[in-house]
């Protein structure tokens, strides 16, 4: 017969043997959803990469407008006089958006990479990368209308620009050697962060306009530290 002692030992074995498959079942599940989520937004970066960012279609249909029956372009040369000259810098494309379902699990991925990120060189590129992202996604959930949520989004973007420039700094104090051409990329982020923040604002209903101007003043501060940077 089987004592109570040896019948406690056997429960406390299957509970911890049931413990563990159930850890592992978390586990996996977990990975396959952040895998899905990995696949779901590199099918959208293939399927709308090659297509012009809202503000730059809406210039496209603008100029098309200009076109006379013959193919010339009427009124051009005001065009192209009066133009601001906009900021060239590329803004990556940004995938899930945070209307989605599946962002959620974007958002983890981020954290995790975020997480096994040490290096500071290193992190200074993923928080660029995440600002850029949220600043292209501001710009296509404000051409969905969902201006808070945009304006939302954008705000976080320019967090982790903030957490990218304290990046940079670390760098330095580890008497590590900044190239030139990553500070002057930082400088014209930051000027493109500004000029698309100021569009954002022009078709932006008020109510939100006073979170762009937070991000702004954000964006201000942080073009101070980049000018005040020196190898």
């Amino acid at each position: 017969a089987q004592s109570p002692l040896d019948s406690r030992y056997l429960l406390i074995y299957k509970h911890t043997i049931m413990t563990a498959s159930a850890k592992r079942v978390i586990f996996y599940a977990v990975w396959s959803l952040i895998i899905i989520a990995l696949a779901v937004d590199a099918l959208f970066s293939i399927t709308y990469a090659a297509s012009p960012s809202p503000m730059n279609a809406e210039e496209a249909t603008s100029s098309e407008e200009l076109m006379d029956e013959d193919g010339a372009m009427e009124g051009m040369e005001e065009v192209l006089v009066t133009a601001p000259d906009e900021i060239e810098y590329l803004l990556p494309y940004p995938g899930i958006l945070p209307d989605h379902p599946l962002y959620p699990l974007k958002l983890m991925r981020d954290r995790l990479l975020d997480f096994l990120i040490r290096d500071p060189l290193k992190r200074l590129e993923f928080n660029l990368l995440m600002a850029d992202k949220r600043l292209n996604m501001g710009i296509f959930l404000t051409e969905k209308a969902k201006y808070e949520l945009a304006e939302e989004t954008v705000s976080k973007g320019e967090k982790y620009f903030v957490k990218a420039i304290d990046n940079l700094y670390q760098v330095k104090e580890q008497n590590r050697e900044v190239r030139n051409e990553l500070v002057e990329k930082f400088k014209t982020a930051n000027a493109k962060h500004e000029e698309v923040i100021n569009q954002l604002i022009e078709r932006s209903p008020e109510n939100v306009q006073n979170g762009y101007a937070d991000s702004l003043r954000t964006m201000t501060e942080s073009r101070d530290r980049i000018d005040g940077f020196s190898n």
